[in-house]
């Protein structure tokens, strides 16, 4: 190992909010408490999204975005999802009737509503300025060599702001560590715009400029920042399209969307363009930093067209997708992907699939089963595959266990063995079914998680035990203690 050690110093991390926009501090260290590794400006740009755009309980695709805070527990998220599934609320206080924490709501308020946002109404427009700047010590081997063609720092700039009841607007600039502000001839660096028009009766939604996209589970496209949380029971969808001001430079998408609602059935329609242009990266290994690397990708291109459909009911949803993708690293252009997802409930239990084709002649496919026992346990059953061939240029994930393994078996169970304790236990076995060419070989192996959890109004304490195991490679394991108290309210 290098004797030289990599420290990142986060030396200016600002939200300025003005109007009626939230701080953030409570949430914030709540998630430093729950996870090692997370990307700051990302999850302050969903609750951004969200305290300006609030989840109703009273949809149940809102309250299954409810995930997407990262600010509940599996347990929580369970009791509140089931608790508004079966109830019509008129306030958001009705949830302290639940076995939950009260700081817990707490930290959700800001992003919930029980009503839809009256437009009529004359309210003072939100708006927030997110101001973050990064310096890594000591400084990178390109930086050091002076083959970079930018700074050492890293820099990331997002507004977001309120213009009328119907529409709003975003403005994004980063730049990472090594790059420059700006380009030669080739413009700004990652600069990302967002508009977003709420609309009226049947026609929802507009959104134009960068945008997530994911459909069903994300074995196709799941370009939506999650944590990549190993301790996960179950992932519910999110929005088949968000708007998106997020750093990143090459999961996402950039056109314009609409989305319709008729009777039963809600339609996504959504059109992307883009073109590296030397700015950001394609593969995904890093960014554009040199002359070289920008001469070699400057011809790359990525276009996509597609439509989502999708029918709820109070027990079921049923959806497909179907889309035009082309793509300059891809032999074969244009590609047909489509998606069936299906999602049944009954009394305790609940069955998910999703079948994705290439063409039909690649595929991929996702096979889970919930089983809910009272309000204290929880067990899910998962078997998940994909051909070597298929296509999986957006890093989608089965289960954020195995690292994105594509084959493969797993199953985890939690139980809330009294008010304060929680068990955990998950286990995942994975293939790699992906062609390798040279040394080493197709990769395969399993991974367990054990963990005890306990938690009070004031203290909370984890001690959890990892093993990971890939054949003809080094056993790992990892043994983690927690503890946090809060000291002053």
């Amino acid at each position: 190992m290098s004797s030289s050690v990599y420290f990142s110093m986060m030396t200016f991390l600002c939200v300025i909010q003005f109007g009626s926009a939230q701080n953030f501090n409570k949430q914030w260290q709540y998630i430093e408490s729950t996870n090692e590794h997370i990307d700051a400006t990302e999850i302050f740009e969903i609750w951004e999204y969200y305290e300006q755009s609030p989840l109703n309980l009273n949809k149940n695709e809102h309250i299954n975005l409810l995930s997407t805070l990262n600010l509940l527990t599996d347990a929580e998220l369970k009791l509140i999802s089931k608790f508004c599934n079966e109830n019509n609320l008129s306030s958001i206080y009705q949830l302290q009737t639940l076995d939950i924490q009260l700081e817990s709501l707490r930290r959700i308020k800001p992003f919930i509503t029980t009503s839809a946002v009256n437009k009529k109404t004359n309210t003072k427009r939100k708006k927030n300025l997110y101001i973050g700047l990064q310096l890594q010590i000591p400084k990178r081997l390109g930086i050091l060599e002076n083959k970079y063609l930018g700074t050492g720092i890293k820099t990331h700039l997002r507004y977001r702001a309120e213009l009328t009841n119907y529409w709003k607007f975003g403005l994004a600039l980063e730049k990472d560590i090594g790059e420059p502000m700006l380009y030669k001839k080739k413009g700004i660096n990652n600069l990302s715009l967002s508009v977003e028009f709420n609309g009226v009766k049947n026609l929802q939604k507009i959104t134009i400029g960068k945008y997530d996209l994911t459909i069903g589970e994300g074995i196709l496209l799941g370009t939506s920042y999650r944590i990549n949380n190993p301790y996960f029971l179950a992932y519910n969808k999110g929005l088949v399209v968000k708007s998106s001001l997020s750093p990143k430079e090459y999961n996402y998408f950039e056109g314009i969307a609409a989305k319709w609602k008729l009777n039963q059935v809600t339609i996504d329609l959504f059109a992307s363009s883009t073109k590296p242009h030397g700015l950001t990266s394609y593969d995904n290994t890093g960014q554009f930093r040199t002359s070289s690397e920008m001469e070699k990708y400057r011809a790359l291109s990525r276009q996509l067209v597609g439509i989502h459909l999708i029918k709820e009911q109070s027990k079921s949803k049923l959806a497909w997708a179907g889309m035009l993708y082309k793509a300059s690293l891809n032999k074969r252009n244009p590609l047909f992907l489509q998606s069936i997802y299906l999602s049944k409930n009954y009394y305790n239990l609940e069955f998910i699939s999703e079948t994705a084709s290439q063409d039909l002649e690649a595929w991929a496919t996702i096979q889970k089963l919930n089983i809910s026992m009272g309000n204290s346990s929880f067990l899910t059953v998962q078997l998940r595959s994909r051909g070597s061939n298929m296509i999986n240029e957006f890093n989608s994930d089965y289960s954020s266990f195995s690292n994105g393994y594509e084959t493969g078996f797993y199953y985890a169970f939690q139980s809330k063995v009294t008010k304060k304790w929680t068990l955990k236990v998950a286990f995942d076995s994975f293939e790699s079914t992906q062609i390798k060419p040279k040394d080493p070989p197709i990769e395969k192996g399993f991974k367990i998680l054990g963990e005890v959890l306990k938690t009070s109004e004031f203290n909370k304490f984890v001690c959890q035990y990892q093993i990971k195991q890939i054949i003809e490679s080094d056993k790992v394991q990892k043994f983690r203690v927690v503890y946090q108290h809060i000291m002053n309210k």
